[in-house]
């Protein structure tokens, strides 16, 4: 180990310069323990990968070896979640297990033939912050030779796309909301337009629904639904707005309040009894369901409440809140305008 240290501290001053935190990481990572070997005995085009990568502000990853071990810059360290600092060192198959049948293939692909492969906006289920998260890549792989013409890593620069992709889908949402905010239907056909819609995206509203308050202004009636199976008898047909007998009722009282109108209320579904909600097109459950007042500036009461359910496969972060606020806004501008036509005929 010392002549190790030694000997390593006599290159970094060559080759092994800067690159930040990671940087220090990794000339403090004894690699004798790792399939790389120790840095002293590093191939020149593995030294000359590592100084690329750690010199660039780009988001770099660099796959060495037949076991795709992992050395990575400041830029890339974001995209790891929790499973950084483990994964400098570690082998791919083991660090990103559950998308290696999407990348594997491909990286297979570099370093049997030497191709180069290029992937736009590709999704990549991650699951780095404790779920199963969806993500979106722009990436590059690209093959490292040695002197003898020999594949011997791969070169990844990638770019997360996420936010991007979610937001072109959700405006997309947004846009088809706009367009079918009718002027010649009553209030029921211009929900059940709008809660289509919605459940129209799986990925961001795996259901909707959508209640309406009576002329008595103490019932709230389901009116339309979709994206459940067995979608009238999921969830309740009446809530009382004065006496709420569950949690369900209680947040969809709450939520038709001129105080919470458009705000993102949350219910947490083991709280309730409704049956298991499945969260199209993803494997998991619907575990959180928004409660979203629906009404315009001005009113005295909500036209009523929508509820959506969140995709287990995001968090319920400010942009996504952004997005049902803003769908709430559109669904009450239909409803306002199908009225103001009822009353014009």
């Amino acid at each position: 180990m010392a002549t190790e240290s030694l000997h390593l501290s006599a290159l970094t001053a060559k080759w092994l310069q800067g690159g930040g935190e990671m940087g220090e990481l990794i000339r403090a990572k004894d690699w004798s323990r790792t399939s790389l070997g120790p840095v002293g005995d590093w191939s020149p085009s593995l030294r000359t990968a590592a100084s690329i990568c750690l010199g660039s502000k780009f988001p770099i990853l660099i796959w060495w070896g037949p076991d795709f071990t992992m050395l990575y810059n400041d830029g890339y360290r974001p995209m790891l979640g929790t499973k950084h600092p483990r994964s400098l060192g570690q082998s791919g198959r083991e660090c990103w297990s559950e998308i290696w049948h999407i990348i594997g293939p491909m990286l297979e692909g570099v370093r049997s033939r030497g191709e180069a492969t290029w992937s736009d906006d590709q999704m990549l289920p991650l699951h780095r912050l404790g779920f199963t998260e969806e993500c979106y890549f722009t990436f590059t792989y690209s093959p490292i030779r040695n002197d003898a013409g020999g594949v011997e890593g791969v070169f990844c620069a990638v770019m997360e796309t996420t936010e991007r992709v979610l937001a072109a889908r959700r405006l997309a949402t947004l846009r088809a909301l706009a367009a079918n905010a009718p002027e010649g239907h009553n209030a029921t056909i211009a929900c059940c337009d709008a809660v289509t819609t919605l459940a129209a995206t799986p990925e961001d509203t795996p259901f909707a629904a959508m209640y309406l308050v009576e002329t008595d202004g103490t019932t709230l009636t389901r009116v339309s639904v979709a994206g459940l199976p067995g979608d009238e008898a999921t969830l309740p047909a009446l809530v009382r707005l004065d006496a709420p007998a569950g949690e369900l009722e209680r947040v969809l009282a709450s939520a038709c309040t001129v105080e919470s109108a458009k705000s993102c209320r949350t219910l947490d579904v083991e709280a309730t009894p409704l049956p298991p909600l499945p969260a199209r097109p993803w494997p998991e459950l619907v575990r959180t369901v928004a409660c979203l007042g629906v009404t315009q500036p001005g009113q005295s009461r909500p036209y009523g409440v929508l509820l959506v359910g969140i995709s287990p496969r995001r968090p319920l972060d400010p942009a996504y809140r952004s997005f049902l606020e803003l769908a709430a806004g559109h669904v009450a501008t239909s409803i306002a305008n199908s009225r103001s036509h009822e009353e014009e005929r």
